[in-house]
């Protein structure tokens, strides 16, 4: 992207955001309870979202994301949520989990899915107040593979690998050199 149409792309979305934000104010200025009209979220959900403009690699833009986090009472009722972006870019690269329009169960109002890949690298917090419309729900099948691919991207070679017979806390600390 030239950087010229970042600028442009930057300038929409700071909009975009202030309008969000101001929909939030508002509701506080009145003593409505923002949660009210945020979408309820379970484990594995997909919506769009707007995640906006970033810097770098990280992805951006309106897009499909998959909500990742359990039915803990404070996590449902907190203003944000766990995420992993979505793209339609297939790529053959790790921690990407392909699916297709078969692994999507109550698919509202027949969005038609092509076939994309939850980006595991690219996982963050948002604030429920960038989620948009409902996609539908991902199986329990690619939940368990997203979970299972997710805890080898954050343990893999670390020595508090839950694999690792003896890790202990320690193994982490170096002890500093005796002069």
């Amino acid at each position: 992207m030239s950087f010229t149409k970042k600028l442009q792309s930057l300038f929409s979305w700071t909009h975009t955001k202030s309008l969000l934000i101001e929909g939030h104010h508002l509701e506080q200025k009145n003593k409505t309870s923002h949660f009210s009209r945020l979408p309820f979220c379970s484990m594995g959900d997909i919506y769009y979202a707007k995640i906006g403009v970033n810097i770098g690699w990280e992805i951006d833009k309106t897009r499909p994301v998959i909500i990742f986090q359990g039915k803990d009472r404070f996590l449902k009722n907190s203003g944000t949520i766990f995420i992993f972006p979505i793209t339609s870019k297939i790529k053959m690269f790790d921690y990407r989990i392909s699916f297709d329009q078969h692994d999507i169960h109550n698919n509202e109002k027949d969005i038609n899915i092509h076939p994309s890949q939850i980006l595991l690298t690219q996982g963050r917090c948002i604030s429920r107040i960038r989620l948009g419309q409902k996609i539908g729900t991902l199986s329990e099948c690619k939940l368990r593979e997203i979970q299972s691919q997710f805890n080898l991207f954050l343990y893999k070679n670390t020595p508090l690998h839950p694999m690792d017979k003896g890790a202990t806390q320690t193994a982490l600390i170096k002890k500093p050199a005796i002069t």
